[in-house]
């Protein structure tokens, strides 16, 4: 029987927002949380204002998925301080109204939800796969149904014309196609690898969205959920014994729906995870 209390739970991005509503949750149900975020500084205040409401230990790191080298040494001092993981949540984001490349030369978007998270999952997972059983949640988006031709493995950085809502739609796509692919690599090895929407959540992620984006997210500000209850759905799919044997799927909040089109296309998730490595590896160590 799956129980989350003493299970060791990874969230990226866990010093805000749903994550660190998740983080709250998780804790509190006695989970050993890590949280992390690009500052230590904010890493450490969450964690203590979490150990605070929950009498729980938070551990707080730094990660800035948008530098691939930051990634390597997050995973090293996290390999050698945690010697399990069971639960990983990709949720770090962004969103981003220009067109801005990373220290590698990467697009935000794509680094930050697609390929920093690849890079991270895969050097940590041998340890997931050692303490299994264990489960992989991605927190993707509605939106990736806005990409209904699939990547355009030409131009996945978006260098021939960017738009936010388009690089934020690929990016999560990306992900998506990511799970599905590492699902099917780690099939019958007791590791969940699943998609989630977390639902439209009141954040601080749009801060850096365009004018139009920002007004319209104050306009629909009322109907808009609170991080709180967007986590409700992570910890869901954190928690819950029964999907102990799901895998490979798409959740919109905590009900399992149907991805788009592209998202279930095999061949595109087979390409781009070759596509991937050999990005990573084309960038210096």
């Amino acid at each position: 029987m799956w129980e989350i209390e003493s299970k060791t739970v990874l969230i990226t991005g866990g010093s805000s927002g749903i994550g660190r509503a998740t983080a709250k949750a998780l804790s509190e149900r006695g989970a050993e949380v890590v949280i992390t975020s690009r500052s230590l500084e904010r890493s450490r205040h969450a964690a203590d204002e979490i150990e605070r409401d929950t009498d729980k230990r938070v551990h707080p790191m730094e990660l800035d998925l948008t530098s691939m080298q930051s990634v390597r040494d997050f995973c090293g001092r996290f390999l050698e301080e945690q010697p399990h993981l069971h639960v990983l949540v990709n949720n770090a984001g962004t969103v981003q109204a220009k067109r801005r490349a990373t220290v590698d030369g990467l697009e935000m978007n794509f680094a930050t939800h697609y390929v920093g998270p690849f890079l991270l999952t895969t050097l940590l997972l041998d340890r997931i796969l050692e303490s299994a059983p264990a489960r992989i949640i991605n927190v993707s988006s509605r939106v990736h149904r806005l990409v209904r031709n699939g990547l355009d493995f030409d131009d996945l950085q978006l260098e021939n014309g960017y738009s936010g809502r388009i690089g934020y739609a690929r990016s999560k796509l990306a992900l998506q196609l990511f799970a599905r692919e590492l699902a099917r690599k780690v099939a019958d090895r007791g590791v969940t690898v699943n998609s989630i929407h977390p639902g439209a959540v009141i954040s601080n992620l749009r801060a850096e969205a365009s004018p139009f984006v920002r007004l319209l997210f104050f306009l629909m500000r009322p109907t808009l959920l609170t991080p709180e209850q967007s986590a409700e759905a992570l910890t869901y799919l954190a928690t819950e014994p029964a999907l102990g044997s799901v895998t490979g799927q798409y959740f919109s909040r905590s009900k399992l729906v149907e991805p788009s089109e592209a998202a279930q296309d095999d061949e595109a998730a087979r390409r781009l995870w070759t596509v991937t490595e050999e990005i990573l590896a084309s960038l210096p160590m």
